[in-house]
């Protein structure tokens, strides 16, 4: 092993192997790297070799996840409640950090970056309501996926990614995020839904899936940049709209191409 791996991260977590070197010089290479990187005292993976700790009135505690996740979803939670309440053009690190009741180099060590923070909050509020769920109806999976997305962006959750994407215009690093850890993922598992109906061959083996998810996403993203609602009717007829493009035989069409009247309503 080579002195400099001592100061790797993945070498340091994980390779036993380290016979060769003096343990003392060792555990103070460990120590010194964990303390460059803010690892020390918070990181879970640390956390696991710690005994019981005391705090300065005495009360025994456990060190480690519970506290870190306890932070981590505390500064989510105030990020996203202060995006509810003012904007992004009035989000600071400042007010999350005083309303998590941690301090600034808390959350800037797990959120270098304001837009990061951001992001996060709002992936950790929306992504949770969105549905991708199968079942024996394709059609009925991409309708409930849809409905699911649009409620999820209804609101306050809405505004916040009408903001993002608006801010995305002219900012590449929420560009790249929000497309990195929402919109590709999104269309990854609503791609998944299509192609199940492709494969079921309810849907048309031509189909081009991408142009549909531009389609149907496009259309609520673009409602929120309007700031336009996105009822239950207008996405039931949404995706009524998209669907019937997508059918290899229309409802109501039989093998020849005529088409079925419609039942008096």
């Amino acid at each position: 092993m080579r002195a400099g791996d001592l100061l790797d991260p993945e070498t340091l977590y994980y390779d036993t192997s380290c016979s060769a070197m003096p343990e003392a010089w060792l555990t103070a290479c460990c120590l010194g790297r964990l303390v460059s990187l803010g690892y020390l005292g918070d990181d879970p993976l640390m956390s696991q070799s710690k005994s019981p700790t005391s705090s300065e009135d005495g009360v025994a505690r456990a060190a480690g996840r519970p506290r870190s996740d306890a932070s981590h979803r505390a500064i989510l939670e105030a990020a996203h409640a202060i995006l509810v309440e003012t904007g992004l053009k009035s989000f600071s690190i400042e007010a999350v950090a005083s309303r998590a009741g941690v301090a600034r180099t808390t959350i800037y060590r797990w959120w270098p970056d304001k837009s990061m923070l951001v992001n996060e909050s709002f992936l950790n509020a929306v992504q949770p309501q969105i549905n991708f769920a199968r079942t024996d109806s394709p059609s009925d999976d991409f309708r409930s996926f849809l409905a699911s997305l649009a409620k999820a962006l209804s609101g306050p959750d809405g505004r916040i990614a009408a903001s993002v994407v608006a801010q995305a215009q002219s900012d590449s690093e929420t560009q790249r995020m929000f497309l990195e850890e929402f919109s590709t993922p999104l269309r990854r598992h609503s791609a998944a839904l299509l192609q199940a109906g492709i494969n079921r061959g309810q849907f048309r083996p031509d189909l081009n899936v991408s142009r549909v998810l531009d389609a149907a996403i496009g259309a609520v993203y673009l409602r929120l940049l309007l700031g336009q609602t996105l009822g239950r009717s207008w996405v039931r007829e949404m995706a009524d709209t998209i669907l019937h493009g997508c059918y290899a035989n229309k409802p109501g069409q039989a093998e020849g191409g005529t088409v079925s009247p419609r039942p008096a309503e």
